[in-house]
Parts: C-alpha cells; sequence; structure tokens
C-alpha cells in the first residue's frame, strides 16, 4: 500500500492516471470508486485546493475519453464528477483547515441535507417517484424469468416489498452517499498518514467527536421523525437516516477508543465490524445510540479514568 501511495504522489499525472482509471473501472467494480475518490482527496490533503482541483480536471477529461470509447457516453463522468469528486474535494479542504474528523462528518451530513432539499424541490411525491422506478426494474426482470414468477406470489410480494421501501428510498440513497464520502476521505486520510505520519489516521479517528451543539437538532429531527413525519412530507425521515450515519461513524470512534486504552483484543473490533455486516440496521443504531451518549457523558474519558486505575 505505502508503494501505490508513493506512486500516487510522486506528481500529478501519476494521481490524474490512477483516479481518472478507477473512476472508469468503477462501472465494472463499483468498489474502485471509493478509490478514485481517495486518490482526488489525497492529492488536496497533501497539496492544497488548486492541486485537487487540477487532479479532477485531469481526470475528469481522461475518464471521459476512456467512457466515451466504451460506453458511448460522458454522463457516468460528470455524475461522478458531482456526487464523488466534488464532494469528497470539499470535505478534504475542511479536514486539512480543521484537522477535526468531527467537523468533516457535520459538513458532510449539511451536504446530505442540501441533497434531499433538491430532490423534494425537483420531485414533487419523491416517493412516487422511487415506487415507478423500482417497479420498473421489477417487471423488466420478472419478464425474463418466465410466467411463473411474473404473475404469481413472488410478483406481489415484491410489490409489497416496494411500497415498503419507496417512501424511505430518498434518505437511504442520500445517508448512503454521504456515508460513502465519509469513508472515502478516511481512506484518502489514512494514505496521507501513512506517508507523512503513520499512526495519525488512528488517532484521530478514535478522537473523532461531533460538536455538542449540533445534538438539539438531531434530536428535533428524530422526535420529528418519531411524532411528525408526515407533516414535514417524510423530509424529517429522511434526514434522521443522515443523523444515524454521523452518531454511527462516532459510536465506532468510541469503540475504538476503548478497545485502545484498555488494551483490549482486537477481536472485539473484528466481531463487531461482523455483526455491523450481518445485521446492520440493528447495530448502527445501537452505534448510533452510543455515539449520542459520547457527546453527553464522554464514554471515552471514562473508560481511560477506569483503565488508569486498573482493576
Amino acid at each position: 500500500m505505502h508503494r501505490f501511495v508513493s506512486y500516487v504522489l510522486r506528481g500529478r499525472t501519476q494521481a490524474i492516471t490512477v483516479a481518472a482509471a478507477c473512476a472508469a473501472l468503477s462501472l465494472l467494480l463499483p468498489p474502485m470508486s471509493y478509490v478514485s475518490g481517495a486518490v482526488i482527496a489525497l492529492a488536496t490533503l497533501r497539496h492544497g485546493a488548486r492541486e485537487g482541483g487540477l487532479v479532477i480536471a485531469g481526470s475528469g477529461l481522461l475518464a471521459g475519453a476512456l467512457t466515451l470509447l466504451v460506453v458511448g457516453s460522458v454522463y457516468p463522468v460528470v455524475v461522478f464528477l458531482a456526487l464523488t469528486w466534488v464532494p469528497v474535494w470539499m470535505l478534504a479542504l475542511v479536514l486539512r483547515a480543521t484537522a477535526d474528523q468531527g467537523m468533516v462528518l457535520l459538513v458532510a451530513g449539511a451536504l446530505g441535507a442540501i441533497a434531499l432539499g433538491a430532490v423534494h424541490l425537483m420531485l414533487t411525491d419523491p416517493a412516487a417517484w422511487w415506487d415507478a422506478l423500482l417497479q420498473g426494474f421489477v417487471d423488466d426482470a420478472l419478464q425474463g424469468a418466465g410466467p411463473t414468477l411474473a404473475s404469481g406470489a413472488g410478483k406481489e410480494q415484491l410489490s409489497a416489498l416496494i411500497d415498503n421501501l419507496a417512501p424511505i428510498m430518498t434518505g437511504l440513497v442520500v445517508a448512503g452517499t454521504v456515508l460513502g464520502l465519509v469513508l472515502t476521505l478516511f481512506l484518502a486520510r489514512w494514505w496521507h498518514a501513512l506517508v507523512d505520519n503513520p499512526g495519525g489516521f488512528g488517532r484521530e479517528f478514535r478522537s473523532l467527536t461531533l460538536d455538542r451543539r449540533f445534538a438539539p437538532l438531531a434530536l428535533a429531527i428524530v422526535l420529528a421523525t418519531l411524532m411528525a413525519n408526515s407533516l414535514t412530507g417524510g423530509l424529517a425521515g429522511e434526514a434522521a437516516f443522515i443523523i444515524v450515519v454521523l452518531y454511527m461513524l462516532q459510536g465506532l470512534a468510541v469503540v475504538h477508543s476503548v478497545v485502545n486504552t484498555r488494551g483490549a483484543s482486537n477481536g472485539w473490533l473484528v466481531g463487531l465490524y461482523l455483526l455491523l455486516f450481518l445485521l446492520p440496521p440493528q447495530v448502527m443504531l445501537l452505534l448510533a445510540l452510543t455515539g449520542f451518549t459520547d457527546v453527553w457523558m464522554n464514554l471515552r474519558a471514562r473508560a481511560s479514568n477506569q483503565s488508569g486505575q486498573g482493576p
């Protein structure tokens, strides 16, 4: 990994080539989008806004040429530019200026909130739009699956699932995008630390804390979701997904910090991530609650004090 990062940092041409190639490959291998975005963020963290912008411009031109040759359109690169490169460039600038991962989360959450507002301005009824889109995908898939599935109970079950998913799809997609941007930036920051400050990313992440002044707003959004979501046109519920993502990341930071402070086995972390993979909704909510509690009770300081006192 150190060799790869050193290659990317060797010059602008190398960064542009890797970012563009990974963006093009993400059409076949979606996880490559994280690598592409992280290259942009790394250039920005190391050299500043201008260099990051130049890498974006060069990568856009090169990736656009590649996708034009392969799929006959530059549209995927335009989408990638708007949803990944530019937002992660902005987040990298925030991290470069503040060295505060908690502030980065708040800015990422704000970008997500802006995206939610934009969706509601563009679509009169986002839930109906998602319902039509998902139902179209299902109908196309079932047509190729044979008449039995296309007309049986399986279609009814899928339609019922779509009816349940459609009202929350906007929140899920935006919250997932916010999480992806933050993880992309964290990947870039880890790379940056490998070269310039070994161990620095871990120390920063373990101290990640959202500003306490944000907590009342987060609580108000959650309460609005529970008691008056319909009055907000579903917007409160969609924003609540972003809240869960932000505090989940703080909850992860708390767990990493406690394990590190107590000198516990990394097996605890492996188990946590395994549970997060197997039971994502439940574990995410539990971590978000942990993160929110940490804002008021400073769980990491308590763990540190207990560690100092011994058994």
